[in-house]
């Protein structure tokens, strides 16, 4: 095993743990619950981009950890939380949706920068909630989160497929950290 596929192991590894870890703390109740629209939309494109990746012959540890711990996450709010789904989630998920079915359908740069468009889309809901109301106990997990695809991304072998996803997840969870720290 070469340095880079360490390093993608590694990313995916705690991405997945420190996921897995912010749901037990939603299940002990030290996160208070949000809606877990964006989760569940993510459990979902999590699951194709690991089999499209892996089809790709790309590694995939750290699609396979967000899908892993978007589920556990999933889980917990559902056990700790409540079950709400509004209009701006049906819009979300649609865009998601066709986003997703452009990303699968078509190779190449197209695909991958669908793929990437199907997340943001899906990121919508919980990001325009905690924008409005920070829940400073997610920080932590957004920033591991951020470490974790850094490390993937540090281990990318540099082509579109495989640096686009790593950066973007860098961008998106290193943002979300610092929204959800601010004082209100």
């Amino acid at each position: 095993m070469d340095t880079s596929e360490l390093l993608r192991y590694i990313g995916g590894g705690i991405a997945c743990l420190n996921l897995c870890w912010f749901g037990i703390r939603i299940f002990i109740r030290r996160v208070p619950p949000q809606s877990p629209s964006s989760w569940v939309m993510w459990i979902a494109l999590d699951v194709i981009l690991v089999f499209a990746t892996e089809k790709a012959g790309k590694p995939f540890w750290l699609p396979l950890g967000f899908a892993v711990g978007a589920t556990v996450v999933s889980l917990f709010l559902f056990i700790r939380g409540r079950w709400q789904w509004s209009k701006r989630d049906s819009f979300c998920a649609l865009c998601a949706a066709l986003a997703a079915a452009v990303w699968v359908t078509q190779p190449g740069v197209y695909g991958v920068v669908a793929g990437v468009l199907a997340m943001y889309a899906a990121s919508m809901p919980i990001a325009i909630d905690l924008v409005r109301a920070p829940i400073r106990e997610m920080r932590t997990m957004f920033a591991v989160t951020a470490l974790g695809s850094f490390i993937s991304l540090v281990g990318s072998d540099g082509t579109l497929a495989g640096f686009l996803f790593p950066t973007t997840s860098v961008i998106f969870n290193s943002l979300m950290a610092g929204i959800v720290s601010r004082r209100v």
